[in-house]
């Protein structure tokens, strides 16, 4: 009891602390400039026999295509993502390839 007595007239008896937050408005300017542009690309890995060697491709062409968007875009890259893979199976002369492709999606800052 004495102790949340003293706890209580403690706070009663010290004065408010004000904390004020500053900032650069230039950093304001800047900020307000940037905006986020959203786009979408179609993913498409290589026909091949064999439905394994066909994802491997398809994860290739993923990788290179993040590789080439971090590229062009560098630090303003803010998301990229392959997607989820769908298969894809053709069949030509009684011969069946398997391809696998996707829609992969990305965030790019952009300031004019």
């Amino acid at each position: 009891m004495i102790f949340s007595l003293w706890f209580v007239l403690n706070l009663v008896s010290t004065p408010p602390k004000d904390i004020s937050i500053i900032q650069d408005s230039r950093a304001r300017a800047n900020e307000a400039k940037a905006f986020v542009e959203s786009g979408t690309d179609k993913i498409q890995g290589s026909p091949e026999d064999h439905p394994k060697a066909a994802y491997r491709t398809w994860e290739s062409a993923c990788q290179k295509w993040k590789a080439e968007l971090l590229r062009l875009n560098g630090k303003n890259l803010m998301f990229s993502s392959c997607g989820a893979a769908k298969r894809v199976d053709e069949s030509l002369q009684a011969q069946k390839t398997y391809s696998y492709q996707s829609e992969g999606r990305y965030k790019i800052r952009v300031q004019p």
